[in-house]
């Protein structure tokens, strides 16, 4: 049967153990600060790479600039047809 919520057996996070079964959340929680942990270093290594935090504030810029083309108005709100 297919679900369209999370999983409540494992707590919506996908990490169960190796026979199926739900982890406890001592170690659930555990595991997931590891995961995120893991992630940031990632992050951090990535911005510290040449050229990266230059491309994602060009990028940024871009995205600014499209934004205030896009905007109309007082206060920058966005047209909505009425």
């Amino acid at each position: 049967m297919f679900h369209s919520g999370p999983c409540s057996h494992c707590h919506g996070t996908g990490y169960a153990t190796k026979d199926g079964e739900a982890l406890p959340l001592e170690d659930l929680i555990a595991m997931i600060s590891a995961r995120r942990n893991e992630w940031r270093q990632r992050y951090y290594q990535l911005l510290h790479t040449p050229g990266v935090r230059e491309a994602a504030e060009a990028h940024a810029e871009r995205q600014r600039a499209k934004a205030h083309d896009q905007a109309m108005g007082y206060g920058m709100g966005k047209y909505s047809g009425d």
